[in-house]
């Protein structure tokens, strides 16, 4: 994309945004940082690092959790040690990506600084990127690291404090990281505690002169990634992928999930291993899914707004980049489907299950590809869901969670693919009336699950009456 010109580099990274894929927002901002950022521009630098290297902040300290509460159950040395790597798999992507924005803010971006307020921005990043590396690393990396962000902030306050006002936003967030820094890494609360106040007593003093710009000025940190990952651990037995497969959904690492679980699928999964094989599966697609729609919605507003063909044409190619994402995950898993996990399939249950999820995943593949594309998973998705509507009614009861999660999302894939509404609501209907017959009759170990999906196929039932409504399903 090399003949793109700043401005376009910028609209990128905010369509980016605006669909939290904040790798690609990092992608498109390193080609504009050849020059002095505006503010606009820095900010959306930081929104992106900030979003990518929280997350990863976020998935640290749950594991931490996790290793900490299997330490005090004295679980064996074996189980320790797995989660032992897995968190240091991740210090690692957590170090990599400070150290990036950490080697471009300061041989790139600082040096081609003119204004303080860039200047006293730069040297921030610098400090608190380095803050974050010092809450894990440990002896000289971690003194290293410790004494570039005391270097950082401390020019950073001294330039703030003789030139920045004390009401502008920056000011104040440098104030706060550093008392965090001071009071967290350093371990001087009486020292974080005397600057914090300061700050906020010269704020006070100017509240009157703060502009209007200024006053609702906050940001947001939403947790999202959409990074793939390989991982080789080929000596683990079925019950440590299963394990780590567990401790990456917990941690919402869903990639790593996904390759976890592939390492255990030479066998027959029993219910459990299949719960977890859809979750990972789910919410990997589901992510591209709400990309893709709010993409679209992007790209509407700005036909409506008779927007040039030029900018258009990016929101288009950046949409096609998100279909072939999607595309290929529901390759992938249909393919796994296939060759693998159907095949393996001795029980009805896990037969259906199956069936169901390759019509779910035509359906998602349905929703956007065109022309043969579009007709050929419209036709596998039918076949799928008739196959598992045919096993599912000869063998498994009216209130099986998996016949009426099966049902449910047959029924809108008619009535929104097919936009065969009677046929939808008969099918819906159909299993809401028969499950309803038997509630009475549920276990307990399967009774949270069937009323949850027969109160969904009743809201679509409801909700079909409106057509403007958009149905629900168990994905």
């Amino acid at each position: 994309m090399n003949q793109f010109n700043k401005e376009e580099y910028l609209f990128l990274a905010k369509i980016a945004q605006q669909t939290e894929r904040f790798n690609d927002m990092i992608e498109f901002i390193k080609q504009i940082d050849d020059l002095e950022l505006t503010k606009e521009e820095r900010n959306t630098l930081q929104s992106a690092y900030n979003n990518v290297i929280g997350i990863k902040r976020a998935e640290l300290r749950v594991l931490q959790e996790i290793e900490e509460r299997e330490s005090n159950r004295q679980s064996d040395g074996q189980v320790l040690l797995y989660i032992k790597n897995y968190l240091i798999k991740i210090e690692k992507e957590l170090q990599q990506k400070c150290q990036e924005i950490i080697i471009l803010v300061r041989d790139k971006l600082l040096q081609n600084a003119k204004q303080t307020e860039s200047k006293v921005f730069y040297l921030k990043m610098i400090g608190d990127y380095n803050r974050y590396l010092a809450e894990f690393h440990l002896e000289n990396d971690q003194h290293n690291s410790i004494d570039q962000a005391k270097e950082a902030y401390k020019e950073a306050v001294l330039m703030a404090q003789t030139k920045l006002s004390p009401t502008l936003p920056l000011y104040l967030r440098l104030m706060l990281n550093t008392s965090v820094f001071i009071s967290d890494i350093l371990s001087d609360v009486e020292g974080a505690r005397e600057l914090a106040k300061e700050s906020f007593e010269k704020g006070i003093l100017f509240l009157d002169h703060v502009k209007e710009e200024n006053i609702k000025d906050y940001q947001c940190l939403i947790q999202s990634r959409n990074e793939y990952i390989k991982l080789i651990m080929n000596k683990f037995s079925r019950e440590e992928f299963l394990f780590l497969a567990k401790i990456a959904q917990q941690t919402e690492r869903f990639n790593d999930m996904i390759e976890f679980i592939k390492h255990f699928l030479d066998q027959e999964l029993n219910k459990e291993e299949r719960s977890i094989l859809s979750a990972a599966y789910k919410n990997v697609v589901g992510n591209k899914r709400a990309e893709l729609r709010v993409l679209t919605a992007i790209e509407q507003k700005e036909s409506r707004k008779q927007t040039d063909q030029y900018t258009l044409n990016y929101i288009r190619n950046y949409k096609h980049k998100i279909e072939g994402e999607l595309k290929n995950s529901c390759a992938e898993i249909l393919n796994l489907i296939d060759s693998t996990l159907y095949p393996n399939a001795k029980q009805v249950d896990s037969k259906v299950f199956y069936l169901k999820m390759k019509g779910d995943y035509n359906r998602y593949l349905a929703e956007f590809l065109l022309d043969n594309e579009y007709h050929s998973a419209v036709e596998q998705a039918t076949q799928s869901y008739k196959e598992a509507d045919v096993l599912a009614k000869s063998n498994l009861s009216t209130t099986s969670p998996i016949r009426l999660g099966l049902h449910l999302n047959q029924s809108v894939f008619y009535y929104e693919i097919l936009q065969n509404a009677t046929e939808a609501i008969r099918i819906a209907n159909d299993a809401f009336e028969q499950a309803i017959a038997q509630v009475d009759t549920v276990n307990e170990e399967n009774y949270k699950d069937c009323t949850l999906i027969m109160q969904l196929l009743r809201d679509n039932l409801t909700l079909w009456n409106n057509p403007e409504e958009e149905a629900n399903d168990d994905q």
